[in-house]
């Protein structure tokens, strides 16, 4: 189906810097960070009385990573978040499923041990944070389908890079 139309508005904002202005160590840490709004005067088809937002279409998210580079080390903390929305994964409004807004906390640290010799660690999702959906519209046998809540949790991993 195709719709009338509309229009997507929206603002991002992004700041990156290296601490260089700072003195000794600490100029060599640095920080990301981007902000995005977003709006939309648009809706997908479904459920008929009262349609979801866009698919795909993400209000407020943003990201703060905090970083440092040097002696071989190459460390990241970053924060990001998001509102919830709406996924289409399908051509059907059957595939229309709605994702809980979520922030995550991952932090990765490599250490160059030789030119070609890389070794580093990974934490991700260090808040636990519940990746939470639900389904939009009804299922192929009339009833709605409650709630998914789905936990990741923590994940760690650690790989060594060789390049020749």
């Amino acid at each position: 189906v195709n719709g009338e139309g509309g229009d997507i508005y929206g603002v991002e904002f992004t700041f990156q810097t290296p601490f260089s202005f700072l003195p000794g160590e600490l100029s060599n840490f640095g920080i990301y960070s981007n902000l995005s709004f977003v709006d939309t005067n648009m809706s997908e088809f479904a459920p008929a009385a009262n349609p979801y937002p866009l698919g795909g279409l993400i209000k407020n998210s943003g990201t703060l990573d905090l970083w440092y580079s040097n002696h071989g080390i190459d460390a990241r903390l970053g924060y990001t978040f998001n509102s919830s929305f709406t996924d289409n994964s399908g051509w059907t409004n059957s595939g229309l499923t709605g994702i809980d807004g979520s922030d995550w906390l991952n932090l990765s640290v490599s250490y160059k041990i030789r030119d070609n010799l890389t070794f580093r660690v990974q934490g991700d999702n260090l808040l636990n944070t519940l990746y939470t959906t639900n389904q939009r519209v009804k299922n192929v046998n009339g009833i709605q389908t409650p709630f998914v809540f789905e936990e990741f949790g923590r994940r760690f991993s650690a790989d060594i890079s060789y390049t020749f």
